[in-house]
């Protein structure tokens, strides 16, 4: 009764551990599709890479032609001296500004505005002669009739940069400078894009690898239920005690813990890759564990590395950048002049015909001179700059070194692994063949149950090394596609 409800729990906890109930299958391609698609930590790369993007436009756009309309209307009425007087000013100013590349701008602008008064009464003292010479005051009404104001101006005005920001120093820095941190971002999204694709591999592989343990502990289970069964049947005949029965009971059970075991192990690999694809799905791994066929060649792996690496692009870009940033600190210490040119046109009368008709031209061209005299914090920007490209230099240099170590380390584990999961291949098709002559030997009465229960696990132990070992090689294979700055496969 015991062991009736030992194996009926045994059997209820399997139900909540399904191994083929999947809803999701997932073959490695997909399984990077959904990630890329899905995981939020790389789609907040995007959103940045889609802002360095914004940043580059932005800074064009400082070198689009800017125009500008400002119209304006204004009306007062009701002064105190003249409480009926009312007039209206009327104000349009238009004007276009264009960034030259190596340091100018030019501006071109013009202004028109009309005043109109209305006619309005006044009254004013007069004096006049009276009788006896005297003189008397009265006051009389005059009437002002309207009037027109019209104001014209024309600005043309250029400036230039002699020395700075094209002609002696870097020209569009500003543009460089965004569009480096765009290639900077860039290369941070492929790299957190392998880096993914990566973890993805790394546990799509795990999941498999614990999918292949169970099948393994569901073999041994279905092993130790032949091994029990034909146990009972030698016991029915009497060539077998009832001691055997129950050790090959006992050894079932610890047969279905293993397969409980790796069950709960394969559902928290599962979790793991559930978690980069950001879904809520059941899954089930669908790849196979094996070797590539193709040799890897070592000077081809670290030549593709050192190319491709996207930490070092990352560092050349960064370099590249404080390049420039060194240009621009040396410029800020040179002197500086400045060209200037202005042409503005002025006219004003009662009528628009008599502001056309006159001629009041300003004519203004100058040089602006300036020297930074002694400024340390200049001096100290520009020592910093080239400070951090020595640093740069250096990280790169070390990042070169680790690499070569490190994908001469990950080739030579890979071939000492295809050498290993090629003879554990030949051991486990030995292993195989000797556990069927052992279950065979056994039911014919040649040797004790305790040969084929060291033959079974021999088996089933083989079968975990060859399938731990195709796993390590994965795993190794994806370290270097990282290392190469590549998704593709090897070989």
């Amino acid at each position: 009764m015991v062991k009736f409800l030992c194996s009926a729990f045994v059997c209820f906890l399997l139900s909540l551990f399904p191994i083929k109930a999947i809803c999701l299958e997932l073959t490695l391609k997909r399984a990077i599709g959904l990630a890329l698609k899905n995981n939020p930590t790389f789609k907040a790369e995007e959103v940045e890479l889609s802002n360095r993007a914004s940043d580059v436009k932005e800074k064009k756009a400082d070198y689009i032609p800017r125009f500008s309309l400002t119209p304006s209307y204004t009306w007062q009425a009701g002064q105190e001296e003249i409480p009926d007087l009312t007039w209206e000013n009327q104000d349009y100013k238009a004007s276009i500004t264009q960034k030259i590349p190596l340091g100018g701008e030019i501006s071109l602008s013009y202004g028109y505005s009309l005043q109109s008064f209305s006619s309005y009464q006044s009254e004013i003292t007069r004096y006049r002669l009276g009788p006896n010479f005297s003189i008397e005051s009265y006051t009389d009404l005059i009437t002002i009739d309207p009037e027109d104001k019209h104001n014209m101006e024309i600005d043309l005005s250029y400036t230039h940069r002699l020395l700075k920001d094209g002609l002696v120093g870097p020209a569009f820095v500003s543009i460089k400078e965004a569009r480096f941190d765009q290639l900077i971002q860039q290369d941070v999204m492929a790299r957190s894009e392998i880096d993914l694709i990566s973890k993805v591999r790394a546990a799509f592989y795990l999941t498999v690898l614990y999918q292949k343990y169970v099948e393994v502990n569901q073999e041994n289970l279905d092993i130790s239920q032949r091994i029990l069964m034909l146990i009972r049947s030698r016991h029915q005949i009497g060539l077998s005690a009832e001691i055997d029965v129950m050790t090959a009971q006992i050894d079932m059970i610890s047969s279905r813990q293993e397969l409980l075991s790796s069950l709960e192990t394969l559902e928290k690999a599962r979790q793991e890759l559930k978690t980069l694809l950001d879904i809520d799905d059941q899954i089930r791994a669908i790849g196979q564990l094996e070797t590539k066929r193709s040799p890897i060649e070592l000077e081809e792996v670290v030549t593709v590395a050192l190319k491709h690496n996207r930490q070092l692009l990352r560092i050349e870009k960064e370099i590249e950048k404080q390049e420039l940033a060194v240009k621009v600190a040396k410029n800020h210490l040179l002197p500086q002049v400045d060209l200037f040119a202005r042409l503005k046109k002025v006219g004003w009368g009662i009528s628009f015909d008599e502001v056309k008709k006159q001629d009041s031209d300003e004519y203004q061209v100058g040089l602006i001179f300036s020297y930074p005299f002694y400024n340390r914090g200049l001096k100290e920007n520009y020592h910093q700059r080239k400070g951090e490209i020595k640093r740069l230099k250096l990280e790169r240099r070390g990042l070169e070194s680790e690499i070569k170590n490190l994908v001469t380390t990950l080739v030579r584990q890979l071939y000492l692994l295809d050498t290993r999961i090629s003879l554990l291949s030949k051991q486990l098709e030995i292993l195989k063949g000797r556990f069927d002559l052992a279950l065979k030997a056994f039911d014919e009465g040649l040797i004790a149950m305790d040969r084929v229960y060291d033959a079974r696990d021999d088996l089933i132990q083989g079968e975990k090394r060859h399938i731990q070992s195709l796993y390590e090689y994965h795993r190794h294979l994806s370290t270097m596609q990282t290392l190469m700055g590549s998704a593709l496969e090897i070989g």
